[in-house]
């Protein structure tokens, strides 16, 4: 229980710092600094792979559907986003990120938190 609770709260925290580091990269490529959203957006993405594996860690304890419904989701939205890094469009890798990659990870957010709701009030 003790690792349940320390896994929801850790998750949720980490997916919240990783909606900033999606809004900072969107601001860092309206101003044209492309080179400096790279390394942001690898944090990212392996905030996002430590925080799916932890919670695959707890699928027992808690249903994780939803929020597994949710990852497929902005898995497909950080596909996008790397292909627009590797052809270097980062006039797309904006629009991704308003459109998609921000929306979808609010939505995974959204449901980590309704999921795991009991655990996260203390």
């Amino acid at each position: 229980m003790d690792n349940t609770v320390e896994v929801t709260q850790r998750s949720v925290a980490l997916a919240e710092t990783m909606q900033e580091g999606v809004a900072h990269i969107k601001k860092l490529l309206q101003e044209g600094k492309y080179e400096q959203t790279v390394s942001l957006l690898d944090d990212i993405v392996q905030g996002f792979a430590s925080v799916s594996a932890s919670i695959n860690q707890i699928k027992d304890d808690i249903d994780t559907e939803n929020i597994r419904v949710a990852e497929a989701n902005l898995r497909n939205g950080f596909d996008a986003i790397v292909t627009a890094y590797e052809r270097k469009n980062y006039g797309q890798a904006q629009e991704i990120i308003q459109f998609t990659l921000q929306p979808k990870l609010k939505a995974w957010h959204d449901a980590m938190e309704d999921s795991f709701k009991s655990y996260l009030i203390s």
